[in-house]
């Protein structure tokens, strides 16, 4: 299917075709259910961090989404191949002026707390996302919402102001992520750290920075699932403890491993690497809000300051492709940008030059050894070329939130993606985002060229219009480069060979309903 398509249907059939997804090659055992499932046990996962909440209104980060994903169920889902299916609405048509979704939802499903899902709940929720009081991290993403209504007790109606192509996407997203409203009212300030949703596991204890455990929820509406008694997972920031903590057996799964680890991991053929192709990028954001970042020349100057082929080969093992723009390879119709900046340290200190004043930059990265090694070969590179600058290292939670609220000059960050375009580029790139006060738009990049494009890659329906519109978004990104983009996220995952059922879900998130071990 092409990855741009829209093609609305009718009630019964899910309308809305995304990317086709090239997987790539898997061998090992993990990818397949040997035996079929067998029930009990306990998964334990080492992720790079602990959430600091799950209130879908704060969620974003990928640790974050692999915690809720087990609590709470979204209004539809990504399958395998990066298409959109019936996860908790059962299906939905779109009007002819592509303005009203009409979402059936599935019955007799009801939270952890007892209460039951309908379509009041879909409502509050939906509306409570969207409530620019609330500031979601979301918001960017909802704004085009202008109504929702519930028809009947399974039936739920929402308007948008505008034809928005990529919708259905955001109903597989963090905003459709449904809570239960009776938790929600009780505890409105406390819920992140006490959540309630629908999911296959409902939360047991959670001991922060060290432990979470939930358990099976026993009620759960998709039948036989999940097949696991509990799955816990463990915020493991440093990477070599959470490697480590691996090879001692003490971990079922760790995601986000580093390509060293990955290398080893191949080599000894003792653990399952899963390797999904990925949606999204890993990158060199920069704040043009900067006194020198705010002139392109310097931009211009550091993207051919920064010789990512040898970053990638050296640091990262080789096992990332270089991107030139901000679409994965879970988006196979997308092109190229032939003329990214090149490494070329000639004219980086020719542009330097030409813009006629010393340049300092600070340069931020989470507090881990790999991602430390990445920004100081950075900083060797951009040093080589004149420019000094000084290495910042935070913790992850505070530098997602430095990212957010723009406190921050230049920063190595990733994110993985979502699996429509406009998702990877609209909240990160249109000047309305750009404006707020916690925005992610980090960099507070604006340019009224790229707001029509990304207002119009919305809008249009056309696939092959829409494959022209994102390759022009891709062509100006290369020119302004309020990002440097360093290379793709496959979003790797190390397992045990007892574990089974791992969806290769272009995401990387565990879909861990379906994981049974041995």
């Amino acid at each position: 299917m092409n990855p741009l398509t829209h093609v609305p249907m009718r009630v019964g059939r899910l309308g809305y075709a995304l990317a086709a997804v090239a997987l790539l090659a898997a061998t090992a055992p993990g990818w397949a259910q040997s035996k079929g499932p067998k029930v009990g046990g306990t998964l334990t996962v080492g992720t790079e961090a602990d959430p600091s909440t799950l209130d879908p209104l704060r969620i974003g980060s990928y640790a974050e989404r692999q915690y809720a994903n087990a609590i709470f169920d979204t209004l539809l889902e990504v399958d395998t191949s990066g298409k959109i299916v019936p996860h908790l609405a059962s299906s939905y048509e779109v009007s002819a002026d592509g303005k009203t979704y009409t979402l059936k939802l599935r019955q007799g499903v009801q939270f952890h707390d007892g209460t039951a899902f309908d379509a009041e709940a879909v409502v509050f929720n939906l509306n409570r996302v969207r409530d620019p009081k609330n500031a979601c991290r979301c918001l960017g993403n909802v704004t085009a919402v202008n109504s929702v209504k519930a028809l009947d007790s399974q039936t739920v109606e929402i308007g948008l102001n505008t034809p928005y192509v990529s919708f259905p996407a955001i109903l597989a997203d963090t905003p459709a992520m449904i809570a239960s409203p009776t938790a929600l009212r009780a505890n409105p300030t406390g819920f992140g750290n006490e959540p309630v949703g629908t999911g296959p596991f409902k939360l047991s204890s959670w001991t922060k920075g060290a432990r979470f455990i939930a358990e099976k929820n026993q009620e759960y509406w998709q039948a036989g699932r999940p097949y696991l008694d509990k799955v816990e997972f463990r915020g493991l920031q440093n990477s070599e403890t959470r490697e480590a903590t691996m090879r001692s057996g003490a971990l079922d799964i760790v995601v986000q491993p580093t390509p060293k680890f990955i290398a080893a991991a191949k080599r000894e053929k003792k653990y399952v690497v899963l390797e999904p192709a990925g949606f999204g990028t890993f990158f060199l954001a920069l704040n043009v809000k900067h006194p020198d970042l705010g002139d392109v020349r310097v931009r211009r100057a550091l993207a051919h300051a920064t010789h990512r082929d040898l970053l990638l080969k050296t640091v990262f093992q080789g096992l990332y492709k270089p991107a030139t723009t901000p679409f994965g390879y879970a988006f196979p119709g997308l092109a190229q940008v032939k003329d990214y900046p090149e490494f070329n340290p000639g004219k980086a200190k020719a542009l330097l030059k030409e813009y006629g004043k010393p340049v300092t930059i600070a340069l931020m990265g989470d507090n881990t050894p790999f991602n430390q090694l990445v920004i100081q070969a950075v900083q060797q590179m951009w040093q080589g070329v004149g420019i000094k600058v000084e290495l910042k290292a935070f913790d992850q939670a505070r530098l997602i939130q430095n990212m957010l609220t723009h406190d921050f000059q230049s920063a190595l960050f990733r994110w993985y993606g979502r699996p429509d375009p406009d998702q990877n580029v609209y909240g990160f790139f249109h000047s309305t985002i750009a404006a707020r006060a916690t925005s992610a738009n980090y960099g507070q990049y604006a340019n009224p060229e790229m707001d029509k494009l990304l207002d119009a890659g919305r809008q249009e329906s056309d696939p092959a219009k829409r494959l022209i519109i994102y390759d022009q978004v891709s062509q100006l990104l290369a020119k302004d480069l309020p990002y440097i983009f360093l290379g793709y996220v496959i979003g790797p995952l190390i397992s045990t060979p007892k574990v089974h059922g791992i969806a290769p879900v272009p995401d990387s998130i565990i879909r861990v309903a379906e994981v049974w071990k041995d």
